[in-house]
């Protein structure tokens, strides 16, 4: 157990600084007490282990609008144990000193409460008559551009009018070509098979002329092997007359040197 009493300074006294002292000290389980000293600073013994100590004055050395504690000073003297709580040592005639505070606190709250309020007030009542008058450029203005966009709408939709009749007259042109492609077409079919039907005559006819063709072409072949061969027959014969004394001189000469057979 550790004891520490500390001195705290600045703007600590009528501005509920103790109270806060009191619950920061029952949560962290130190003992001990706090008191106003005459001199306007505050005087705190706490009994309690060094780590929670530590932390206790880091709590209570508090700024904010009502408290600030400007500074600090801390002693060490020894734990005699008799705290078994943290409760609040008040001086006579503190109860009365302390509503009078109040009341001034109060008053000045009243004040400022006031005075904010009159401000807010005016503020809000600039801001709102700023934004009415914004609000009404904006609503003419919005008008005007509405007016004008619809305006321009009209122009265009009379415009999209016209093209689309254009249109309509431009696609009861291209029927009336179509319509004279298709009579072509239909034409040109006819043609086409006109055309065939010659085709078909034509091969027809060749076919025919060709089969007869070939039929004399196979005629003048038997006629000319046959005339070749009387031909051929005819020339032997002839040859064989014509030199038929040759041959037989011929013959007796190799006979006579024993170059022939006597029996051929």
């Amino acid at each position: 157990m550790k004891r520490i009493t500390a001195i705290m300074s600045g703007k600590v006294q009528n501005v509920g600084y103790r109270a806060r002292v009191v619950g920061i000290a029952k949560e962290s389980g130190i003992t001990g007490t706090v008191q106003n000293l005459i001199d306007g600073r505050v005087k705190i013994i706490a009994d309690g282990e060094e780590g929670d100590l530590k932390g206790f004055i880091d709590a209570i050395s508090i700024k904010n609008a009502l408290i600030n504690v400007v500074d600090v000073e801390i002693e060490h003297p020894d734990a005699t144990g008799e705290y078994n709580d943290f409760y609040k040592l008040v001086g006579d005639g503190e109860t009365d000193e302390r509503l009078d505070k109040a009341s001034e606190y109060l008053k000045e709250l009243i004040v400022a409460v006031k005075c904010g309020f009159g401000e807010m007030k005016e503020e809000m009542r600039t801001g709102f008559g700023e934004m009415k008058e914004e609000m009404r450029t904006g609503f003419g203005e919005m008008k005007e551009e509405m007016r004008t966009g619809f305006g321009e709408m009209k122009e265009e939709m009379s415009g999209m009018k016209e093209e689309m009749s254009g249109m309509r007259d431009e696609m009861g042109g291209m029927r009336g070509e179509m319509s004279g492609m298709r009579d072509d077409m239909s034409g040109m079919m006819g043609e086409m098979s006109g055309m065939r039907d010659d085709m078909r005559t034509g091969f027809e006819t060749l076919s025919s002329k060709q089969d007869q063709t070939i039929d004399e072409i196979q005629l003048m072949r038997g006629d000319l092997q046959s005339r070749r061969g009387g031909a051929f027959e005819q020339i032997k014969n002839e040859l064989k007359e014509e030199f038929a004394p040759e041959f037989d001189e011929i013959k007796s000469a190799l006979r006579a040197h024993g170059l022939l057979d006597i029996s051929n």
